[in-house]
């Protein structure tokens, strides 16, 4: 029998839970997490990994608007200190 590969994935590597490495299991077809231990089908680890990316896009975004705010706010109040 031959050992057993990791697999590695294309964007966000590794287990969307916590990092750790993740093992196909072909007799339950399943990822299994050697860290954690969580089990993932190939949709769940799909949309595990498509929420993460949601959810990165989204605070990203939300960091570009503050950030704007914030000089914005600066410009402001620079400009009215007479």
């Amino acid at each position: 029998m031959r050992p057993r590969r990791a697999w590695r994935p294309r964007g966000p590597p590794g287990c969307p839970e916590c990092g750790g490495l993740l093992l196909y299991e072909r007799d339950t077809k399943t990822y299994v997490c050697q860290d954690c231990g969580r089990m993932f089908t190939r949709e769940e680890l799909a949309e595990a990994r498509r929420r993460i990316k949601e959810e990165l896009r989204r605070a990203f975004e939300e960091d570009e608007e503050e950030q704007r705010a914030r000089e914005y706010l600066r410009w402001y109040l620079s400009s009215h200190k007479e």
